[in-house]
């Protein structure tokens, strides 16, 4: 027999527990406290009754007002909501800020209410989140915190939002593609429905467009009452439309002020820097190493994504080590990708005597408010997905950001006193920027959009009610590839073998249409993994750091996992040692350079891509483990043709000379449709490879340089061009 645990050892775990459970009390409180002293509070009875005389209400509120976090709840407290019955809804054009705000609603809520227990309002009680492939919900939920897109997708299977008693679309300003689109369909549903509110709130967005976009026209006005007449029988079983006054169609503007923001000096890079990364860092560091006595504050960083910000921890966590300070520093990176705990650093006030550097991208603009920062190092530039009609793919840019963006990062370091921004260009440039960022509608492949209106029963996309309309040439260009994918007929129809199943899948329409190839080839389990994989925008390998033999290391553990056939397979590979290591599955992770959270979110997706697939789409999954080699032969044809039957559009051929002739060493292909000249992206397996390279392949996704080179991602071979003509007939011509 083991004796029983000693005293002391139950006593010092408890004391961890109790420590813990006391700092996360002190966090709620602090929270609780200042949420008394936002702006958004004396404006909370005008924000109630304005909801019961409009049914659009829109909210102009500087960053920091309070306004994402308190108007759901103090709908909630005015009985806008019943468990199980009745929701407030509110959209967040970003997964990581979806997540933090309900985050921080839900421990306000707990602290407001003492006597309730902590189960009550954990994420998923009182306050939910919902997310592409995640999902915290139940009963009990009265609030919902969502990405736009997760809203889109729940109008599919209630059209109406008969759940909801209110819809706040916040941070409207971003004009996200998904957001356009909500305020469209939006519109289109407060005529049907009456009673439902619609809450329009931003820090910066232009009120009189929006009043204009939702203001009731006397036609529509009278197209209604006569449809009302006709239905007299609706209304004799309670249709109460008759209690709404004339203004109640048109919409209501409040403006909220802001927090006091103290002055901002701003500094201004004589030339423009070389490395925005190397110099961010640097600047960083310059600020660190300032008496902190003199000099309060933390260190906002603006990077442009999850690479460049990992790479400039790095940068500072070696600055760090080698320097030695009389002070701790903490490095926290911020963006949407990484873990909630990790996120939640960035968020907590930084021990007595230290100071945080949080390195984000830009979700910490408008989306998210830091509090404590007095310094903000600013990039310039922003990266953007831009869909090129001439590439006909979407692709990844770096652009400088525009003046309206760089103001909001300079702001953010005047909240608790005066602040400094440093922006890494010079001020010349400052005043050639554009005054705002176009909106994505603008600028993005809208082929996942139109499948999605038309699922909705919006077959005339000319005529849709439109925020702002997107280009005609990307909407022909859509539709195109739309008619290619099977997904609409010749009158541009959605069809109910491929369209209708296509909208129900929460994936981009060509991988989506991998997917479903892969349950008429015979393979839907391994195209569930590849799809998973290529679903997740980050790389499931760590980066190299510490010099070369870091890179030595990564390459080898890479080599494990190598297939020649490109990145589908090689995502074949990872998941089959993954599954074999399930006693010690983070070890495996951390020997092989994989990041382990990314691997576990591929597991979550899969699953859930699993589900839909046999719930809903009746896809029957073949467990075939035979080990006869011409077997796997045949299995391994039909995992490239059902690749091949999503992303054929994106296909190439290598150029002369073994696809040599990058000075990088990426190898180089030749797009069969329009002959551009692209490049193997360093993400890829592919990467690197000098001989043995496919002759022919497909990709999801490229990536433009600055010098304007084109690099492709997610690559995987065609073993013949008459694959082509089985799938994409019609789109090629040989």
């Amino acid at each position: 027999m083991h004796p029983p645990p000693s005293r002391c050892s139950n006593s010092r775990h408890d004391g961890k527990r109790e420590r813990f459970q006391h700092q996360q009390r002190k966090d709620q409180n602090q929270n609780h406290v200042s949420s008394l002293r936002l702006p958004i509070q004396k404006h909370e009875r005008e924000i109630l009754y304005l909801l019961e005389r409009h049914q659009v209400v829109i909210i102009i509120g500087q960053t920091g007002c309070g306004k994402t976090t308190q108007i759901c709840q103090y709908l909630r407290k005015a009985k806008w909501t019943i468990p199980g019955e009745k929701m407030v809804c509110v959209t967040q054009p970003r997964r990581a800020s979806a997540q933090t705000v309900a985050m921080r609603v839900c421990e306000e809520i707990f602290a407001s209410n003492s006597s309730s227990s902590s189960q009550r309002c954990c994420l998923g009680g009182t306050v939910g989140v919902s997310v592409r492939f995640e999902t915290m919900k139940s009963s009990e939920t009265e609030i919902l915190f969502c990405t736009d897109g997760s809203l889109l997708r729940e109008l599919l299977e209630d059209p109406l939002l008969q759940k909801y008693s209110a819809v706040m679309v916040d941070e409207a300003h971003e004009r996200s593609l998904n957001t356009d689109v909500l305020l469209g369909l939006l519109k289109k549903v407060t005529r049907k429905r009456k009673e439902l509110r619609v809450i329009v709130s931003s820090a910066t967005i232009d009120a009189e467009a929006f009043r204009e976009f939702f203001r009731a026209e006397t036609e529509e006005l009278e197209l209604e009452e006569d449809e009302e007449e006709e239905e007299k029988e609706k209304k004799k079983k309670g249709n109460d439309d008759g209690k709404f006054s004339s203004s109640y169609d048109q919409p209501a503007i409040l403006s909220v002020e802001g927090r006091r923001q103290h002055p901002v000096r701003t500094f201004y890079s004589e030339e423009p820097v070389a490395n925005y990364i190397k110099a961010s860092a640097e600047c960083a560091m310059n600020i660190v190493r300032l008496d902190l006595r003199n000099n309060p504050g933390d260190i906002l960083i603006f990077l442009t994504g999850e690479k460049e910000v990992e790479e400039c921890a790095d940068i500072l966590e070696e600055h760090l080590l080698s320097e030695r300070l009389d002070r701790e520093v903490l490095v926290c990176p911020f963006y949407a990708g990484l873990n909630n705990a990790k996120q939640a650093r960035a968020f907590r006030a930084p021990p007595r005597n230290a100071r945080k550097i949080i390195i984000a991208t830009n979700i910490a603009e408008t989306s998210v408010t830091i509090e404590g920062v007095s310094y903000v190092v600013d990039c310039g530039f922003v990266k953007i997905k831009a869909f090129d009609c001439e590439r006909n793919s979407e692709t990844l840019q770096v652009v400088r950001a525009s003046s309206s963006s760089a103001k909001q990062r300079a702001g953010r370091a005047g909240r608790v006193r005066p602040g400094t921004c440093f922006r890494l260009y010079p001020e010349k440039y400052f005043a050639s920027l554009d005054k705002t960022s176009a909106p994505e509608i603008i600028r993005a492949d809208i082929a996942g959009t139109i499948l999605q209106l038309k699922a909705l029963g919006i077959d005339n996309i000319a005529h849709f009610d439109w925020f702002e309309a997107p280009p005609v040439k990307h909407v022909v260009v859509a539709l195109e590839l739309l008619h290619a994918l099977g997904a609409i007929d010749d009158d541009a129809k959605l069809t109910s073998v491929v369209g209708a199943k296509l909208a129900e899948l929460p994936l981009e329409p060509k991988l989506g249409k991998a997917l479903l190839a892969g349950c008429d080839y015979g393979c839907a389990n391994e195209m569930l993994t590849i799809c998973s994989y290529f679903s997740i925008e980050n790389t499931c390998f760590l980066p190299a750091r510490g010099g070369t033999t870091s890179r030595n290391l990564l390459d080898e553990a890479k080599a494990n996992f190598a297939a020649r056939e490109g990145d589908g397979i090689t995502s074949l590979n990872i998941q089959r040692g993954y599954a074999w290591n399930d006693r010690n599955r983070r070890g495996f992770c951390e020997e092989n350079y994989l990041n382990f959270r990314t691997v576990q979110r591929v597991q979550s997706v899969r699953a859930q891509l699993k589900k839909l697939l046999t719930q809903r789409l009746d896809c029957m999954l073949i467990d075939n483990n035979r080990s006869n080699d011409e077997d796997k032969e045949k299995k391994l044809e039909s995992i490239l043709r059902a690749i091949c039957a999503g992303f054929f559009s994106n296909a190439a051929t290598l150029a002369p000379y073994g696809g040599g002739g990058s000075d990088d060493g990426a190898a180089k292909y030749l797009t069969i449709r329009n002959k551009r000249t692209v490049y193997v992206h360093q993400s890829s397996i592919l990467y690197g490879v000098s001989s043995g390279l496919p002759q022919v392949v497909v990709y999801q996704t490229a990536e433009v340089n600055n010098e304007n080179k084109e690099y492709i991602r997610n690559v995987s071979s065609v073993g013949d061009l008459r694959w082509f003509k089985d799938v994409a007939g019609h789109y090629y011509t040989f």
